[in-house]
């Protein structure tokens, strides 16, 4: 990534029955991007947001409960969509 290129926005997608390390892998991947800049403070290269069918907590398949940032109907655009696995995946 060159020094003048924007932040890109990633949209995770949180779902009843997520799987976790779906989700958080990427957002820890993403989140780690990012350089010292000359003045000592950390240039990001992506900002990252959760969107769900509303924003609110939503539990993981796992067990432990997220919040979703936005709601479909509100989100602001991204350039990068994350859509886990996980149960929630399926009707059974």
């Amino acid at each position: 990534m060159n020094r003048d290129s924007a932040i890109r926005r990633v949209a995770v997608v949180l779902f009843d029955g997520f799987t976790v390390l779906d989700a958080y892998g990427p957002i820890q991947a993403f989140g780690a991007c990012r350089r010292l800049q000359a003045d000592g403070r950390q240039l990001r290269f992506y900002r990252i947001f959760t969107l769900g069918e509303q924003s609110g907590p939503v539990r993981s398949g796992e067990g432990p409960a997220s919040q979703v940032n936005y709601g479909f109907a509100d989100a602001p655009p991204w350039d990068i969509l994350v859509v886990p696995g996980g149960f929630g995946t399926r009707p059974w």
